[in-house]
């Protein structure tokens, strides 16, 4: 973010490192704003994820609880098989599939459930590596809503869902499910180089670092999702400093 933040400001590297001690301006840009948000202001002049929150308050708003609903009102054994860590492998692994599928383009009028499928279609190389049945369910519960919610957040790292939460428009189960969705897709778009279990234990070693004290682990403490899950109260008090925690170690040369 240093970077974008030099050039916003017209500064110097040596005015940043001074001013950032004096200047609550700089707190600000860090809490209210990714990396990728700046630089596409920069680029652009707007940021998508502001102007999509600002357009139409209320269809966004029924947009992403239409997301979140396919999600929340699963029974717990079909929720993007909550308990398995292979259904929530797959599924975060088939949104991001999607984003780099189509590069910058946006997407187009198609069914995250097409797209889905098209990408299952792929990995049928070895037909006993998954059960179709248990995991394309979730992807046909998208309707128009779940879909525009899914082309409103997949280039802004799920940024416009977190602002609605922020403003408290969500219900408390409705606002949980959306930083699980938010983080799990951010650990996904910023290390899709690593193995689930890499992504596991990178995110479980980096929450322990920042919260040694206040960390709680479920009774097998083996799957992820159920481990994010029971952590969520914390995870979103700091979520903006766990996210910024995750880019930072990102750009160590051993996670690129």
């Amino acid at each position: 973010m240093k970077k974008q933040i030099i050039e916003l400001l017209n500064i110097s590297d040596v005015s940043y490192y001074r001013w950032k001690k004096e200047r609550k301006i700089f707190d600000l840009l860090e809490y209210a704003f990714s990396s990728s948000d700046l630089q596409e202001f920069l680029d652009t002049g707007k940021i998508l994820g502001l102007e999509l929150c600002a357009e139409d308050k209320e269809e966004n708003f029924y947009s992403n609880t239409q997301y979140l609903h396919i999600f929340l009102d699963q029974d717990k054994s079909s929720r993007f098989a909550k308990s398995s860590d292979y259904g929530y492998d797959f599924y975060f692994s088939t949104l991001l599939k999607i984003k780099n599928m189509l590069g910058g383009e946006p997407i187009p009028f198609m069914s995250i459930y097409e797209y889905a499928w098209m990408i299952l279609y792929e990995a049928v190389s070895d037909s006993n590596s998954f059960s179709k049945n248990e995991i394309i369910p979730i992807f046909s519960e998208f309707g128009c809503g779940a879909n525009k919610a899914v082309k409103m957040n997949l280039y802004h790292n799920f940024e416009p869902m977190i602002r609605i939460a922020r403003e408290n428009l969500f219900s408390e189960e409705e606002k949980k499910e959306a930083y699980i969705h938010a983080l799990s897709f951010n650990l996904y778009s910023l290390y899709p180089k690593k193995s689930f279990t890499e992504k596991k234990h990178l995110l479980k070693t980096l929450l322990y670092s920042l919260f040694p004290e206040d960390i709680k682990e479920i009774e097998n403490g083996v799957f992820l999702n159920p481990f994010i899950e029971i952590n969520i109260d914390l995870i979103e008090k700091n979520y903006n400093l766990i996210i910024k925690a995750l880019v930072e170690n990102s750009k160590e040369p051993t996670n690129r």
